[in-house]
């Protein structure tokens, strides 16, 4: 009544209501239209079906009937246990709602905290708006690492980290995809990795994962610091590729390093020192760069990794005790047992003669003074003021020591030579004067400087020793041009390099007045030793690089310097020297390339020499101690000679001969001169040889015939005969129908071995006339267009001979055509395919008039 639920029920209906219309307040179950005033919960389970309604809908993870809750598809808003899917949820999707009109700049916060601001500005409408892309500008890192040996650094960790998370990088960058992460090498010692977001980036490489990073040439170092390690990457929002390193910058070979520290107690008794800070430096670093060692409390002992080469280890221990080490790295290095020595204060003065009555000689201040022993150098300056001249410097108890001054200002010098002890100070000495030593370096010969055009190059010093004062000086030669300038004092001097390579025959030299034209031309010649090279000469018929299954040969070729600077020298090879195409020889250090001379298409020998890599170069360096070991690798070109004549044996000249491959799609052609001839090199393999029909006197004629290049065929005295071209008519129709084909074309093939000839196509009746060479053939067709198909199967022709004409030859040819279509479950028995209602893996057949047997 009145439209109203009576009082103490929960439901009613309204009278004449048609279809019948239900008031309810409460829980009501049924079927059909709710109207609410209100909110209302609606509760239904779902099997296959379709649920279609505006609403907040979730899946009842309460019911523990259920075994599983499916899954809702749709747009709306979804909340609850399950699995969300749509434009809605999509990676990257967003959705922004009661915003104000206008242009926004967006931010985005990254998995690792980090803030980064989006390319593109949001421009929010009156209206809403959906299908808005923002771009979230991204770089990328790539790069490529080898190691000295030439081995690439394959499947090796590389540590990316942004510079404002103090984290370390422990994952993957594919699985975490921001910094920090990890990023690894492939087999190639390849790797790239992107988007890389606006920020600034560290990249380090630890190889062993021990804590040390190594020496990478970064192309975009953090620092000027070599071994400092890292590569640095500013990533802005405009989009960039940063290439971190390439092949052409090797990384050193590093090895371990495990050490131990003693202090000598006396009696016998030694200490270990634990935790002190030695530091190891090579002439691979800056001047103030130095590599530190770490100590591990378990085992007791120091370590650490250093590239490969001359190394110097340093450490000062309460000021009594130090360590003054020089070591070379080639291996990993255990069971080194250092011992601390006692420091000695070694002080004294550098003086100047003045001229001065009054004060005849004075400190220099401000100048340098060098300790050396073997490979070890440290210096000291002077004092300045009224300790004008002094010096002081803690030097290792018992070593022999070369300490020299030179004032740069007026070229004075002067050295001594003494073993530290507790008594050798004071020092005095006193700079003199000295006469210019100007010079070269050179190689072999004084022609050649010693410059970095010569591979293992490094830059040496002039090793004087002064013979009167028993005192060793290093001095800077150039290594652009080899020249060496320097002041010595007067006596009687010995100059060698400090470069033992070089093999430098050790100069006498006395310094005087008497003796300046040839101080003042001074010449050191190196000698450095030949590199032996074994050469292997074979042609490659697989092209496999592989001489096993090559042939060897005994060609004449030269080994041509192309370092510059005159560095190398060329040196010929004659096929007589070789043996089975093998030779050893030796050659001055330097790089050279392979010349060698294309036979002569006439003259030459029955193969070409002809390399297949045109860039071989080879790099003879200083360091080369073991034979360098080269292949030259020949393509397989044979000598070719045949006279072309035509079916009266007339000459053909000027006739192009094509050569097609019956292995492959290769083909190349040759001229004929104007004695018919053909001379040439081919490449090895089964050829079809055909001239093209073309008119000769009064007929047309052609030549088709097969031929085999290698080292035991019949190449050389052939003589190839056009003949008058068979005439061949053909009518096509077709099987079902029996109508004419037109645009069709016969593929007819030699049984002869002469290769393969496309017929001419049919006209509009389905004739076609086409043209083939005296011999026996067989045609065939298989033409596929959309759904259609038409076959002939091999047709063997009647045997041509010159001059024939072949007609009314007849051939039905098949067409089929495509069945397809789908196999599905028609679960809501609509008669149409479903997504997801296909049926996989079943066998149909299909059987009916003209099938035979059924497919």
């Amino acid at each position: 009544v009145n439209d109203t639920i009576p009082e103490s029920s929960e439901i009613c209906t309204l009278e004449s209501s048609n279809p019948v219309t239900y008031l309810f307040s409460g829980t009501f179950d049924g079927t059909g239209k709710v109207t609410a005033n209100g909110s209302v919960d609606y509760t239904a389970t779902l099997y296959r079906e379709t649920l279609v309604g505006n609403g907040i809908f979730f899946t009842d993870g309460t019911d523990e009937s259920l075994e599983t809750y499916g899954t809702i598809n749709g747009s709306g808003t979804f909340s609850g246990a399950g699995i969300f899917n749509g434009p809605m949820v999509e990676p990257g999707s967003f959705h922004l709602v009661d915003a104000l009109p206008g242009s926004y700049r967006v931010f985005v916060v990254l998995p690792n905290g980090n803030v980064t601001r989006l390319s593109t500005p949001l421009e929010v409408d009156t209206t809403a708006t959906s299908g808005v892309e923002l771009r979230l500008p991204g770089s990328w890192l790539e790069g490529e690492l080898v190691w000295f040996d030439g081995e690439p650094i394959a499947n090796t960790e590389l540590y990316l980290t942004e510079v404002s998370i103090d984290e370390e990088a422990t994952e993957p960058c594919t699985e975490v995809l921001f910094a920090p992460c990890i990023i690894y090498t492939d087999e190639n010692g390849s790797f790239g990795y992107g988007p890389i977001p606006d920020g600034s980036y560290e990249m380090v490489m630890d190889a062993g994962g021990d804590g040390f990073n190594e020496c990478v040439p970064w192309r975009t170092p953090a620092t000027v610091q070599f071994c400092d390690g890292r590569a640095a990457v500013a990533a802005t929002i405009d989009p960039m590729n940063f290439t971190m390193a390439s092949n052409d910058a090797a990384v050193p070979m590093h090895y371990d390093m495990e050490f131990t520290l003693m202090k000598d107690l006396g009696g016998g008794s030694v200490e270990p020192i634990t935790d002190e800070v030695i530091n190891f430096h090579s002439m691979i670093l800056t001047d103030d760069e130095y590599i530190e060692s770490i100590y591990d409390n378990e085992s007791g002992t120091y370590r650490v990794e250093l590239p490969e080469g001359e190394w110097i280890a340093n450490t000062s221990s309460d000021g009594d005790l130090m360590l003054w080490e020089e070591f070379e790295v080639t291996e990993d290095i255990t069971g080194i047992n250092w011992m601390l020595r006692r420091s000695i204060n070694v002080s004294g003065q550098i003086l100047v003669d003045t001229g001065k009555a009054e004060a005849p000689e004075e400190g220099v201040p401000n100048i340098e003074v060098k300790f050396q022993w073997g490979g070890i150098t440290t210096s000291v300056q002077t004092s300045y003021g009224s300790d004008a001249g002094n010096f002081s410097v803690f030097l290792p108890e018992g070593v022999e020591v070369n300490m020299t001054t030179v004032s740069i200002a007026n070229q004075m010098s002067n050295g001594t030579n003494f073993m530290v002890s507790d008594d050798v100070s004071p020092i005095i000495l006193r700079v003199e004067g000295g006469l210019s030593v100007d010079g070269m370096l050179y190689l072999f010969e004084n022609e050649t400087a010693y410059t970095p055009h010569v591979p293992g190059f490094t830059e040496v010093q002039l090793h004087a020793y002064q013979v009167d004062r028993d005192v060793h000086w290093y001095f800077d030669i150039d290594p652009e041009t080899g020249r060496f300038s320097q002041k010595l004092m007067q006596g009687n001097w010995t100059l060698g390099v400090s470069d033992e390579r070089l093999n430098v025959d050790e100069l006498q030299l006395e310094v005087s007045d008497l003796n300046i034209e040839q101080i003042s031309n001074v010449e050191l010649i190196a000698n450095p030793d030949n590199i032996t090279v074994d050469i292997t000469a074979f042609l490659d018929h697989s092209f496999d690089g592989n001489s096993s299954n090559g042939t060897f040969v005994n060609i004449d070729f030269a080994f041509v310097p192309v370092s510059g600077g005159g560095v190398g020298t060329r040196l010929n090879i004659t096929a007589d020297e070789m043996s089975n195409g093998h030779i050893i020889t030796s050659l001055q250090p330097g790089a050279y390339t392979i010349a060698i001379d294309a036979q002569d298409k006439i003259n030459g020998s029955d193969f070409d020499t002809v390399l297949i890599d045109n860039e071989l170069i080879l790099e003879l360096g200083l360091d080369n101690t073991t034979t360098e070991y080269a292949e030259l690798i020949l393509e397989p070109l044979w000598k070719l000679e045949a006279n072309l004549t035509n079916q009266s044996g007339g000459i053909l000249d000027n006739i192009t001969v094509i050569f097609n491959s019956v292995d492959s799609e290769d083909t190349f052609q040759i001229l004929s001169d104007e004695n018919g001839t053909i001379s040439d090199y081919i490449p090895e393999g089964d050829w079809v040889v055909v001239v093209d029909r073309t008119l000769v006197a009064d007929t047309y004629e052609q030549f088709r015939g097969a031929l085999t290049a290698n080292e035991t065929s019949s190449r050389t005295g052939l003589t190839w005969r056009s003949l008058e071209s068979a005439e061949v008519a053909i009518h096509l129709s077709e099987g079902d129908t029996g109508d004419p084909l037109t645009g069709f074309s016969l593929i007819a093939t030699s049984s002869d071995g002469y290769g393969e000839v496309v017929l001419p196509y049919t006209d509009d009746q389905g004739d076609m006339v086409g043209y083939l060479f005296p011999g026996d053939w067989v045609v065939s067709l298989n033409r596929s267009e959309s759904m259609d198909r038409w076959v002939l199967e091999d047709q063997q022709l009647a045997t041509l001979s010159a001059g024939q004409n072949l007609s009314n030859i007849n051939f039905s040819v098949e067409h089929w055509v495509t069945l397809g279509g789908n196999l599905f479950w028609d679960l809501d028995s609509d008669d149409e395919y479903g997504c997801n209602a296909g049926v996989d893996g079943a066998n149909s057949t299909v059987s009916g008039e003209g099938l035979k047997p059924p497919v």
